[in-house]
């Protein structure tokens, strides 16, 4: 029962909206964007770290 009802939610989605479209391509791209700013967040702390050691 719970496996039709599921199946029938997913007959029901709209996936020629924009808003359908736009969150598609953000979700897509939101994890390699993440990533990136966590890596360049690291790397400054690195690099203050390292001028502050120099001093």
């Amino acid at each position: 029962m719970l496996l039709s009802i599921f199946s029938s939610l997913l007959l029901q989605i709209d996936t020629t909206s924009a808003e359908y479209q736009f969150g598609y391509q953000v979700g897509s791209w939101l994890p390699f964007i993440v990533l990136l700013l966590i890596t360049l967040i690291v790397v400054i702390i690195i690099m203050r770290k390292r001028r502050k050691q120099g001093r």
